[in-house]
Formats: C-alpha cells, sequence, structure tokens
C-alpha cells in the first residue's frame, strides 16, 4: 500500500475490479466494481446516465451499457442491466 490508499496501489488483488460505465459518446459517467465473473454491481444512477434516462427511470432499461476495466488492461464491453434486491 502507499500514502495515497490501498487502491491507488497497482498490484492491490481488487484493483482490476474496477469498473468504468461510459455513455454512447464515450463520455465516462460513473463506476461500480465486479463482484463474480459474471456480475458488476453499480448504483441505477449510473446506468441512467450511461443511457440518457432520467434518474427517477422507474421501469429496467433493456439497452446494453458501456463499461471497461481500466486496470484490467483496458478491457471494454457491453452489459445488460437487471435489478436486484
Amino acid at each position: 500500500m502507499n500514502e495515497r490508499g490501498p487502491m491507488s496501489d497497482s498490484l492491490h488483488p481488487l484493483h482490476s475490479c474496477i469498473v468504468r460505465f461510459h455513455d454512447a459518446e464515450g463520455a465516462i459517467v460513473g463506476a461500480g466494481f465486479l463482484a463474480t465473473a459474471d456480475l458488476v454491481c453499480t448504483c441505477a444512477h449510473v446506468v441512467a446516465d450511461a443511457l440518457h434516462l432520467p434518474r427517477e427511470t422507474a421501469h429496467l432499461p433493456e439497452q446494453d451499457v458501456y463499461l471497461d476495466f481500466p486496470y484490467f488492461d483496458g478491457a471494454q464491453g457491453t452489459a445488460r442491466p437487471f435489478a436486484s434486491t
């Protein structure tokens, strides 16, 4: 760990789990984390912002969101949102 905290250390085991969400134009709109091999967690407002939907949207979007893993060789892709309580 360095003086800026554990996540600023590129060797930290969770470093590669950080996910950035983008809108269709490529602007970064929020972040999340890789919880399992095929599950990314974030907040509903991040998904809404990525899809240019009102944050108060009550329905589950059917569009994919764009994301990348900036500390995992820049891997990028899309994901389909789903809700869980």
